[in-house]
């Protein structure tokens, strides 16, 4: 028996009828989604934010939050013993603990600077490292996970 699934965005008139796109999922489920008009996105935000914190809070989440809400009492509190114990060791073996950087390339989006940065020196360098492999790594974890679940 084959399945359709519709997901469209509520509407309080119907004017004209929006193209469905069609997905064909497998032999027996297609999902179809209408599109939406333009910029309803924006009037979206209140109700998507509403719904994220009724779906959140939820009495079976709660485990959750005691466990995220657990995690960051941890970490902040070692978290400034860790950063004088990494910022004692960067002196000891006199590695300078300011940044610095050189602007290759400064680009102006909507007014403001938006500065293409390199570092320029081994310390700046690995502080760079340091931001953008942890941005990295989260972006590669979460989308093995995406790949392991499918």
């Amino acid at each position: 028996m084959l399945k359709i699934h519709h997901f469209q965005q509520k509407e309080k008139k119907k004017k004209t009828a929006r193209k469905a796109m069609n997905y064909q999922i497998s032999p027996t489920l297609i999902h179809s989604y209408k599109r939406p008009k333009p910029f309803r996105f924006i009037l979206d935000i209140p109700r998507n934010i509403g719904g994220f914190a009724k779906q959140s809070f939820q009495k079976k989440n709660w485990h959750k939050i005691a466990i995220l809400t657990t995690g960051t009492a941890l970490f902040t509190t070692i978290d400034q013993p860790l950063l004088d114990g990494v910022q004692d060791f960067s002196k000891s073996i006199n590695l300078d603990t300011d940044r610095s950087v050189k602007t290759l390339i400064n680009f102006k989006i909507a007014g403001l600077d938006a500065p293409l940065e390199v570092p320029d020196s081994f310390s700046s360098g690995i502080y760079d490292l340091r931001e953008n492999w942890s941005s990295l790594f989260l972006t590669a974890g979460i989308y093995s996970y995406g790949l392991i679940k499918i």
